[in-house]
């Protein structure tokens, strides 16, 4: 089985504002943890994760926004289609007739391509938002390690 996908770069992710600025960020550098700063990593991890959670959150609306565009769509594309097929000598054209007609529609397509489009965006953040969760698991348990090894540390000393 051959797999195709555009690119294998999945550590950089371009996110391009409504004023066309594009911000870059390589999620291997932000979601890694520097184990001797371990109080900015805490400090840090909960921006970083609401950052996320934002942008998910904001993709999620346009997502929504979308599939509403898709149904209105598909509602004003639906007497026209079935009028089509009763001119082509369809007397009485059937949903899925008349749905078949409107998947093939340009304006529909374009619809449901970005619909799509939206879906993969939803998916890909709901997976960096995991991962910044995972990192503050992370961080918890290599803090949690630290205090660990300075508490067998003094100990040892203590004797």
């Amino acid at each position: 089985m051959d797999l195709f996908v555009e690119s294998l770069d999945f550590d950089t992710i371009n996110i391009k504002t409504a004023s066309g600025e594009t911000v870059t960020f390589n999620l291997k550098q932000e979601l890694t943890i520097n184990e001797f700063d371990m109080n900015s990593e805490f400090a840090l991890q909960p921006s970083k994760y609401v950052y996320w959670s934002s942008l998910l959150e904001t993709v999620r609306s346009y997502l929504e926004s979308a599939q509403l565009t898709e149904e209105v769509k598909r509602a004003d594309l639906y007497e026209p289609a079935r009028l089509a097929l009763v001119a082509s000598g369809v007397t009485k054209p059937t949903k899925d007739q008349i749905d078949a007609k409107i998947l093939q529609t340009p304006e529909y397509i374009t619809t449901k391509e970005t619909v799509a489009r939206y879906s993969l965006y939803v998916k890909k953040l709901q997976y960096i938002v995991k991962a910044f969760e995972q990192r503050k698991d992370m961080i918890q348990q290599m803090g949690a390690e630290k205090r660990r090894q300075l508490d067998y540390e003094n100990a040892i000393r203590a004797l």
